[in-house]
């Protein structure tokens, strides 16, 4: 009566990790599961072998049906297949590639961080490491993704 007692407690422990993941219940029903095995097949080392071998067998499925069974037919259906890329429109925020090369001003100090006035609009910069007063001109040297570089504008005379 105990091994009908582990493999339906097992059993019902892995169903329920369907609805609550996290691992534990079912590992702890796997163990329930084969401790209801070890019982039916006698306490000898001959059982304990045969269970190490059906618990490798197992892993090695488990590792080949998570890495191939999205990529099957019928795996398709159970896995969202989208990708938000940049080249299908999906951005996290606003690019400003054609801000390299626009002169501007320091709003506040950039040390090495900072917001500058280029077109009239405040946005967020960064420098090479350098600190800029406030109030100095800049020009926009590099843009990658949302980082917006800049340095010193040297042709300016004050």
């Amino acid at each position: 009566m105990d091994i009908l007692y582990y493999f339906i407690v097992g059993i019902c422990l892995l169903a329920l990790e369907l609805f609550v993941p996290g691992g534990i219940l079912g590992i702890i029903g796997y163990l329930c599961i084969m401790w209801g095995l070890y019982d039916l097949l006698g306490h000898t080392m001959e059982t304990v072998l045969i269970l190490l071998g059906i618990s490798l067998v197992l892993s090695i499925v488990l590792l080949i049906v998570v890495n191939y069974f999205p990529q099957t037919w019928f795996g398709r259906h159970f896995t969202l297949n989208l990708r938000f890329t940049s080249d299908t429109g999906y951005t996290s925020n606003e690019r400003m590639f054609d801000l390299v090369g626009k002169k501007g001003v320091a709003h506040t100090v950039l040390r090495p961080s900072g917001t500058a006035r280029i077109d009239d609009m405040l946005v967020d910069v960064v420098t090479e490491g350098d600190f800029i007063s406030a109030g100095t001109p800049i020009v926009v040297y590099k843009v990658l993704g949302s980082r917006i570089i800049v340095r010193m504008d040297t042709n300016v005379h004050r």
